[in-house]
């Protein structure tokens, strides 16, 4: 029973419906679709789905079963923040998820614990540690070898770092407990009480992309 509570709460695509947002369109949204076609061939990767959340807080994230059923999510406050160079960056660091297969360790650790996660106040912890340390620090270094322009994610992160706020106001305490480590900028709720070796704040992050 618990097994299958966890499996249907984490559920990727539950996770995206519950984040909602509008599909990306040709016309009014073709800044962001030129960039992602441009990173794609880079990559060597489809178009994925692309959803925009209409909430000021600059931000994004990645979600899906495999590079076949990617998700990529803005919110609208990234398109006023950020030139487009920056959002160059930022984006090619949600593609650099797709590349990479971590879709994959985040749907096994949502889905490890789905319903578990989403009811404790540590929850979002734990699926901070089953989906991987390290992401978000090698998604930063695999985007800058796609774009060849560090700078502009270095950008894009110092300004999302300097915003009020990157989490959505729309997210309950659960969903944000269940994604909170998917985002680019991780929200509060992955985040734990003391550093962690081999996780990087969004300070050192910056730190390292400097050092290319």
């Amino acid at each position: 029973m618990l097994f299958a509570a966890n499996l249907f709460v984490g559920s990727s695509r539950r996770l995206v419906a519950q984040l909602g947002g509008r599909t990306a369109n040709d016309n009014r949204d073709a800044r962001l679709i030129n960039i992602v076609d441009g990173l794609c061939a880079g990559y060597g990767l489809s178009r994925p789905q692309l959803r925009i959340v209409d909430d000021p807080a600059p931000n994004a994230i990645t979600l899906g079963r495999s590079s076949r059923s990617a998700v990529v999510i803005c919110t609208a406050g990234l398109f006023d923040l950020l030139d487009r160079m920056e959002l160059e960056g930022l984006i090619s660091h949600e593609l650099a998820h797709i590349k990479r297969g971590d879709l994959a360790a985040a749907r096994a650790a949502t889905t490890a614990v789905g319903a578990i996660a989403a009811s404790l106040p540590h929850g979002g912890r734990l699926v901070a540690r089953l989906a991987g340390r390290r992401r978000e620090t090698y998604a930063d270094l695999t985007a800058v070898s796609i774009t060849r322009y560090p700078p502009g994610l270095v950008a894009a992160l110092e300004k999302l770092d300097a915003a009020p706020t990157t989490r959505p106001s729309g997210l309950s305490t659960s969903l944000a407990r269940l994604t909170g480590a998917m985002w680019c900028v991780p929200l509060t709720e992955a985040a734990p009480p003391q550093p962690v070796a081999g996780v990087l704040g969004l300070e050192l992050r910056v730190a390292a992309l400097r050092e290319l």
